[in-house]
């Protein structure tokens, strides 16, 4: 069922995240599993998405721009029309390789709030 939010934005819930204009995904798989990446848009996600962003940079999972981007600024734009959402989904491919390589137990114990990393490889 479709239900606005204050953003504007009509989305749904589907299997493994949101659908709106493009699909906002949360479930990505790991080598023993499922884990949940949260990557959302908004004036309260934007710190929140840049630790977690700078964090998978920090181990090569993706690009400095990424990290630069202002990705509720792109969602505006995705959802408006002004830009494709191929940005948004190879992010999301990136991490999904990032998560692939590793167990469900990892890295929760060192989150991008959280200084180490005890599952390096």
């Amino acid at each position: 069922m479709p239900a606005p939010n204050n953003g504007g934005f009509a989305v749904r819930r589907v299997a493994g995240g949101l659908r709106g204009a493009f699909p906002i995904r949360f479930s990505f798989p790991c080598r023993d599993g499922y884990v949940t990446v949260t990557l959302m848009f908004g004036h309260a996600f934007e710190e929140p998405n840049r630790r977690l962003l700078r964090w998978l940079h920090e181990h090569g999972a993706c690009s400095a721009g990424d990290v630069a981007k202002d990705w509720s600024a792109e969602a505006r734009a995705i959802e408006a029309g002004e830009r494709p959402v191929d940005g948004y989904l190879e992010l999301c491919a990136r991490i999904e390789a990032f998560t692939l390589a590793r167990t469900h137990g990892c890295p929760s114990p060192a989150s991008p709030m959280q200084p180490g990393d005890p599952c390096a490889e």
